[in-house]
């Protein structure tokens, strides 16, 4: 015997927005992977560890490969305009992409520099650390939505915020520190360069999150 089932508009709506869920989820999966490979990539630069380096540098191209695989899937998700109509759905994807491109070009500008001055060596370490937990927190409030948890989902969106403002003080201060520094022009320019770029992407996952806000609060 064979059963058939129907779905209402209302249904199909449902099914295909927690699929696009799940997606997203996926992908904040992979980014939180690409800021865990630059986090490895600038420890072990500053370490001079060579071979720890090039591994988080591989693993971070691998990566390249299943970012693209899941945004071409999102994409494909969202072009189903007739289903998912939401712009903030629209606006998440891209901020998500934006995090993973200031990712990619982060990673570029760490190749330009020979080492790092030895008197910023830990507010860089303090940096990545804190990107490394925004990246967290941005994963775990993409999980939070997709379950519908809107009070947790509130309370990393804000603890993104605060995070996301210590890593503009951070920022602020190793930019003014390199500045005075007696360093080649050029190199100070590369230094400042990452130093922005680091930034960028904790402004992009503060972006994405505060997005993913205006999902769950309807």
């Amino acid at each position: 015997m064979e059963y058939f089932y129907y779905y209402s508009g209302n249904d199909m709506i449902s099914i295909r927005e927690n699929q696009l869920r799940e997606t997203i989820v996926n992908y904040s999966q992979v980014l939180r992977e690409c800021v865990i490979a630059l986090h490895s990539m600038l420890l072990s630069f500053i370490k001079k560890n060579e071979e720890y380096y090039m591994k988080s540098k591989e693993r971070l191209d691998q990566l390249e490969s299943k970012e693209k695989e899941l945004r071409n899937e999102l994409f494909k998700i969202l072009s189903n305009a007739g289903i998912i109509t939401r712009a903030d759905y629209v606006r998440l994807v891209f901020y998500l992409k934006h995090v993973f491109d200031n990712v990619i070009a982060t990673s570029n500008r760490l190749s330009f520099i020979k080492e790092f001055p030895s008197s910023i060596e830990d507010d860089i370490v303090d940096f990545i650390n804190k990107l490394d937990d925004v990246s967290l927190r941005l994963r775990d409030a993409i999980v939070a939505m997709k379950l519908n948890e809107s009070k947790k989902c509130l309370s990393l969106v804000q603890h993104i915020e605060k995070l996301e403002e210590e890593i503009d003080g951070i920022r602020l201060k190793l930019t003014e520190r390199v500045y005075d520094m007696r360093l080649l022009t050029a190199v100070k320019f590369r230094l400042i360069d990452l130093i922005e770029h680091l930034e960028n992407v904790a402004d992009s996952i503060e972006d994405a999150a505060n997005n993913i806000l205006l999902l769950v609060v309807r």
